[in-house]
């Protein structure tokens, strides 16, 4: 990824030193010892599990988020709900459903490639770099 958006990478991350001006310091782990490293930002990292100690998640807010819904589940929930009612029923409550959860920001937001304004000839299959040319199972 970092080579595809020509940036400088850290890999096995454990802590940001410093980041000034247009240079991060940063502290990767080698397995048996540290390395510093020092580069110009833009810079993708990837960092071990053992960099964060993450905080636990507010209650309040999981609970409630979890209402959010995106625009397709809302349409799959009412085409089983409504299988005898006709396309634009069903559009119109999804429609209405959506509008309800958007005002109070529980819509998640779905994007599609024209949304995006994706080249079809980097997407896909046929768009990839790389290709698996087989599949081994080691048991």
């Amino acid at each position: 990824m970092a080579e595809k958006l020509g940036f400088p990478q850290i890999t096995y991350l454990e802590c940001i030193v410093e980041l000034s001006g247009r240079t991060a310091r940063a502290r990767r782990n080698l397995g048996n010892g540290w390395e510093a490293v020092e580069c110009r930002m833009p810079v993708l990292m990837t960092v071990l599990d053992t960099a964060n100690e993450p905080r636990p998640a507010a209650a309040k807010r999981m609970m409630l988020y979890k209402r959010a819904r995106s625009q397709a589940e809302i349409a799959a929930r009412w085409r089983r709900q409504m299988p005898d009612a006709s396309a634009e029923a069903q559009a119109a409550e999804t429609t209405r459903r959506a509008g309800d959860l958007k005002s109070r920001r529980l819509l998640i937001e779905q994007w599609n490639l024209d949304d995006i304004g994706a080249d079809l000839t980097w997407c896909g299959m046929s768009g990839s770099p790389t290709k698996v040319h087989r599949i081994s199972r080691l048991c």
